[in-house]
């Protein structure tokens, strides 16, 4: 199968989560199942990005849109590992349209044509994997810092 049906899958089922999850959060009820539906994401998202390199034989980050999708997989994988241990459910609403926007995104540049940027070696391969997981715990960050920067101050 294809990585980009990986991702196309990813992108549906992350702009259902976030239309779900406004949703709800809008009728004032609990979504008790947001992180099965963002592990669902990440096991689909970890697809595209295995299929990518085992055509590439090596770690997808060889250009923009590779780059941007492996962003998009660090921070789903942070909410994952923090957001059930600090009971912060609601953060994979605000995670999910910032995964959605990402993935598109993504997928656009990936139209245009590959953008490889030529062979890494092992250490470059690791610097940038973790650059992008430190990217990733900042774009959790924000989205956990956004909903209380939106409320005005009484």
């Amino acid at each position: 199968m294809n990585d980009n049906w990986w991702a196309l899958a990813s992108l549906v089922l992350s702009l259902a989560f976030t239309g779900l999850g406004w949703r709800l959060l809008a009728s004032g009820r609990r979504f008790m199942y947001a992180h099965l539906w963002m592990a669902c994401l990440l096991a689909l998202q970890t697809g595209a990005l295995c299929v990518k390199a085992y055509q590439t034989g090596m770690c997808p980050i060889r250009g923009a849109s590779e780059v941007i999708f492996f962003l998009s997989w660090t921070i789903n994988l942070f909410y994952l590992l923090l957001g059930r241990t600090y009971r912060m459910s609601v953060l994979g609403i605000f995670t999910a349209p910032a995964i959605a926007v990402l993935t598109a995104l993504s997928l656009l540049i990936g139209l245009f044509g590959p953008d490889v940027q030529g062979v890494h070696d092992f250490w470059v391969t690791a610097h940038v994997g973790v650059a992008m997981m430190s990217y990733g715990a900042g774009g959790l960050a924000a989205a956990a810092a956004w909903p209380s920067a939106c409320r005005t101050p009484a």
